[in-house]
Formats: structure tokens, sequence, C-alpha cells
């Protein structure tokens, strides 16, 4: 068995030096790597997904990565189950993970070992109370929580405290900014400015972007998903139902979009000739996660066509084994596409050199170890 385990890794690692990696660097596996997503998946698929012009890393290796399979964070699930906090959507940073729990509306911090930190929230309409589908992002600064039924954005403190709640008709996402301040996104209103910014007292800072592709769109941008950059200014989102994704300046004001030509599309859609930025705007769903990965950059997680070419209304009707996700790099130019071996994952995260998963198949979260050539 371990002959075979041995044979694995090292046509992996080969096939890893024909598509690209310097022969004087040697390559890094990961400890106890025993399996991976098939040689020939790894070619076919990233080099179809990769056929765009503009993938700035698409000839090497230096910085691919390369995702070993996945195990359940046993303490962190059991500790869920005890709870009975059931996951719909969770964020992670460092070794705090929060969980979305939109079936009792209720927002719960735990450790990666799985202790319980605080529960906050409970179904309602009042202060402290969620009535519709809560989702939010977790980093060093807070972490906000949204309710679309209540038009509701609020940041609560590490401490699990509540520090700002904002009532704001078409607020989609959020996310925690130094000095107490808050970034609310939102399309529904581009006259006022897609990015809007509040002090800690809740009072508006900024205003600004123009989502001048709104009205042109077959369907209406929803920006579910946003990540902050390492140097606090930058916030990348996206929505789920497009292909592009847009990065806001906090300091400069400015709102630029982007995007890249996929392989493939939804035929549903026509491609919109529109252009802003370095590409063309496509429309495709699906982005199910926006999140700072490895190296710093943004990672795009996306739906690709079912086998047979069709794509899927839901995500447990994917037949694939494998799930996508690009990466941007903060100037919005699309790098390369990795694999993550699980199909249907409702949620995607990176911390500490491990990717985080929640499947749809048994609700439980995954970590996921990688490699790559140096």
């Amino acid at each position: 068995m371990e002959y075979h385990r041995l044979m694995r890794i090292g046509l992996l690692l080969a096939v890893h030096c024909i598509v690209g990696c310097n022969g004087n660097d040697a390559p890094t596996a990961i400890p106890d790597y025993s399996c991976v997503i098939d040689q020939d998946t790894i070619l076919n698929v990233c080099s179809d997904l990769m056929s765009s012009d503009d993938a700035l890393w698409e000839d090497s290796l230096h910085r691919r990565l390369f995702v070993g399979d996945g195990n359940p964070v046993l303490q962190l699930n059991d500790a869920l189950a005890a709870n009975m906090v059931f996951v719909k959507t969770f964020s992670i940073h460092e070794d705090k993970v929060v969980v979305y729990d939109a079936y009792q509306h209720q927002i719960a911090m735990f450790s990666l070992n799985g202790e319980l930190a605080w529960i906050y929230g409970a179904p309602g309409e009042g202060p402290e109370h969620y009535s519709g589908n809560i989702e939010g992002v977790l980093n060093r600064y807070g972490l906000t929580i949204r309710d679309s039924s209540l038009s509701k954005l609020d940041l609560l403190g590490l401490d699990g405290e509540l520090s700002t709640s904002l009532v704001v008709s078409g607020v989609q996402t959020g996310i925690a900014l130094p000095d107490g301040r808050l970034c609310a996104i939102s399309s529904w209103d581009s006259s006022a400015g897609i990015v809007t910014v509040y002090d800690s007292t809740g009072n508006i800072t900024a205003s600004f972007g123009d989502d001048h592709l709104m009205y042109e769109m077959p369907s209406m941008p929803y920006y579910r998903f946003c990540a902050l950059n390492d140097n606090e200014e930058l916030v990348a989102f996206a929505s789920y139902k497009h292909t592009y994704i847009c990065i806001a300046d906090i300091s400069s004001q400015t709102v630029e979009f982007f995007s890249r030509d996929y392989p493939f599309r939804h035929p549903a859609f026509d491609e919109v000739a529109n252009e802003s930025g370095t590409a063309g705007i496509r429309v495709y769903p699906n982005i199910n996660s926006v999140f700072v990965g490895p190296d710093g950059m943004i990672n795009v997680q996306v739906l690709v066509p079912n086998q047979d070419g069709e794509f899927v209304s839901a995500l447990v009707n994917y037949d694939r084994d494998y799930t996508a996700v690009d990466r941007f790099n903060w100037n919005g130019q699309y790098l390369d596409t990795y694999l993550i071996p699980m199909p249907r994952i409702g949620s995607l995260s990176y911390s500490d050199g491990f990717f985080y998963a929640r499947s749809y198949d048994d609700d439980l979260i995954y970590r996921f170890p990688f490699f790559r050539c140096y």
C-alpha cells in the first residue's frame, strides 16, 4: 500500500513538472498525503478552465495549488451537534469559526478544536433577533451579520457584543474595517453608491461606486460575498449570479469591475458587450464564496457545468467530483484556477495553511491540506 501511495505522489509531481514547474524548485508534499484528484482531471480540467489569455500564472506552477483530500474537523463538528447549531454558512479567521445558523436564526463562535465561545441571536424582529436568511463575514476586526428579510446589517466584536446595527434597504453584505468602521455593499440604489462606509457610531463617512452594469444585466446582481485585503483598504466582492468581481478602494473611494473569459457559458444568457476595467462582463451562475487565500490573493469559488455540459440549478444535482476556484490579484487580473477534491461545497474559506469547506452532502465542515511547487 505504501509503495502505491508513493508511486501516486511521484506520478502527480511528475505531472506538475510537465505542466510548468521549474526543475530547480523541489516540490514539497504535505505530510501523510495519500489521495488527490487524478492527474488527467488536473491537466484537462485546469487546462480548460484556464484557457483565457489573461491567466497570469497559466504557464507556471510557482504558486499553483494542489489540494489533498479533506477530512471532517471532528471536534468542531461534534461541538456543533452537541450545541444543536446547524451550519448554513460559516466564516473562519485564524482559529475562530463563526457559524451562521439560518434555521434557528442565531450565530455561534467556536474554536477549531470545538470550544464554544458564545451564541448570539434568536428568532424575531427586534434587536439581537433575526427572521430571514443570515450570512456574514468574519475578520480580525469583527463579524458582520446580514438578515435578508429585515434589511438589517449588524457588526459584532469578536467577543460577541453588538457594536453597530443598521437597517438599510438594499444592503446585501458587509465587512468590518479598522477603527470600528463598517463597509456595506448594495446594488439596489446605484445613485447613492454601491459601497457605503459607516463610522463606529453608525454615521455615513463615504458612499461611492456606480454599478453602471446593474440595469444591463439579465438579472440583478446580488452581492453576497466579500473579503478584505491585508492592507485593509481594498474590499473584493461578487454576486453569485455574475462572473465579474468588484474591488473597492476605501482610501480613493473608487470601485472597479473585472471579469475573465470563461471557456463555457450558461446557455440561458448572452454575453454582455459592455466593458469596464480590463475585461468584458459575462453572466454565469454561480459564485458561492469569495475569500482571501494563500499568497493573499482573491479566491472565487465557481460552478462549472455538469459532465454532460448542462448547468445545474442546485448544487445537490452537481455530478463533478471537484470544486473549481479562480484566483485574482488585487489589481483584478485573473491568475489561475485550482481544484478542491470535493463537489457540492456550500461554503469555502481558508485559514493558516488549510482550506475549510461545508459539504451539502452531510453538512459537516471539512479541512483540506495542500501542496505546491516553490
